[in-house]
């Protein structure tokens, strides 16, 4: 299983910023390849669900 780490700063309130960066409609802005999201366990965007995030890293 991989692990990234992101960072970025931007001008906007946090709640903004949050609601930004969950929306799965744009998402692929931002994480190129990026195709969808699955939630695998607990109610997405809670503390302990698992998610699947699916990228096309040419072709595979």
């Amino acid at each position: 299983m991989a692990e990234y780490t992101v960072s970025v700063e931007a001008n906007r309130p946090i709640d903004h910023a949050w609601a930004v960066l969950v929306d799965d409609s744009r998402m692929g802005e931002w994480l190129q390849g990026y195709k969808s999201t699955e939630t695998l366990e607990g109610e997405p965007l809670t503390i302990g669900s698992k998610h699947r995030v699916v990228f096309d890293e040419g072709g595979m």
